[in-house]
């Protein structure tokens, strides 16, 4: 499963004329658990790890950058794959 990050913005007050710019496409992980849109948890069986994506107000953070959209996908589409990171290179912490 991958975390695809979209409608970014540089700042969490933007204001946004249009769709705002594509974030990274995380993973692969095997599954996920949300907590309210405070926390979100990536297990990843293969590394044995979990990895914390964090939320600010209503948005995920990501590397300095605010996403208003995510949604997760069972495989990295082929035309997507450039901008897949794996999760041991991701910026996101391991809980």
């Amino acid at each position: 499963m991958y975390l695809e990050l979209f409608h970014g913005r540089n700042f969490p007050d933007e204001h946004l004329d249009d769709w705002g710019f594509e974030g990274p496409i995380i993973g692969p992980f095997d599954n996920a658990h949300g907590t309210y849109t405070t926390h979100m948890k990536l297990w990843s069986e293969r590394l044995q790890e979990t990895y914390e994506v964090p939320f600010h107000d209503d948005m995920v953070e990501y590397d300095g950058k605010y996403f208003g959209d995510w949604v997760l996908l069972p495989t990295c589409p082929k035309e997507l794959r450039h901008r897949r990171v794996s999760l041991k290179r991701s910026k996101l912490e391991v809980f």
